[in-house]
């Protein structure tokens, strides 16, 4: 729900992001209709502290720009 439809993830070890690493981009085009279903992103062997996620095109939910994120898990195996 209202998951945005262009955005990038980033991941770095220095809270102000001056270098850090592309975990996933999709600002060209709209990123594909997931519903309810949780997006997943892959990116191994990426060694970081913070996750930014940038949102560059919200979603349209009922006539309205919206963008609802309620989570965002970092996992690392069965951590």
């Amino acid at each position: 729900y209202a998951f945005p439809k262009r955005f990038r993830i980033d991941a770095s070890n220095d809270s102000q992001f001056r270098k850090f690493t592309r975990i996933f981009e999709q600002t060209d085009d709209d990123y594909f209709e997931i519903g309810f279903m949780p997006a997943v992103f892959h990116c191994p062997q990426v060694n970081a502290r913070y996750v930014r996620l940038t949102v560059t095109k919200m979603a349209e939910v009922e006539g309205m720009v919206t963008f609802a994120l309620s989570e965002i898990m970092v996992l690392d195996g069965n951590k």
